[in-house]
């Protein structure tokens, strides 16, 4: 389930207590996990309600700066809430899957001046992922093939992680 606040309907008195983390891109992934860690029950409308504009200047998914950076902190906070409700074992490879393909996605945008430092952040996580498990999860191909790379990423030097993603088309 998308993790963006404006793709839900939500009971006033869940979530009158919660507040959105401020000078934070990415603050919508912490404030998920609040609210569901939390709620008694949730349903699911495969109707869209909503049509998001794509390609706006300041939304977080079509910039390129300095800004991704917070996806650091924010899934940090995430797994914070997630552990401190209970339930991070059981969830951990969702956790995973979720934040992984968000690296990827700005492994493949973000400006070229700044991969250096985002792939020094990405090596700098800790990952508590069993591999094996984790491949036979019941998740979506993608996410099993972005966790791979990772992993790649987590295990070589810099300057083999451009050579592959140059090989790969994720980078020029």
């Amino acid at each position: 389930m998308p993790v963006a606040a404006w793709a839900k309907f939500y009971r006033s008195d869940l979530i009158k207590n919660f507040k959105f983390e401020k000078d934070m891109y990415y603050e919508d992934v912490p404030y998920w996990d609040l609210i569901y860690t939390c709620a008694k029950r949730i349903n699911y409308l495969p109707v869209p309600y909503y049509f998001y504009v794509t390609g706006r200047k300041n939304a977080i998914m079509s910039n390129n700066d300095e800004r991704v950076f917070d996806i650091f902190k924010s899934f940090g906070k995430s797994k914070d809430i997630l552990k401190k409700a209970g339930c991070y074992e059981k969830l951990k490879n969702i956790y995973y899957a979720h934040f992984v393909c968000n690296l990827v996605n700005h492994l493949r945008t973000i400006k070229p001046e700044l991969r250096e430092n985002f792939v020094s952040e990405i090596k700098k996580l800790e990952f508590d992922v069993d591999y094996q498990l984790y491949g036979q999860e019941n998740l979506f191909s993608f996410e099993k093939d972005n966790m791979q790379l990772v992993k790649g990423i987590r295990e070589h030097n810099y300057d083999s992680i451009c050579t592959h993603m140059r090989e790969i088309g994720l980078w020029r």
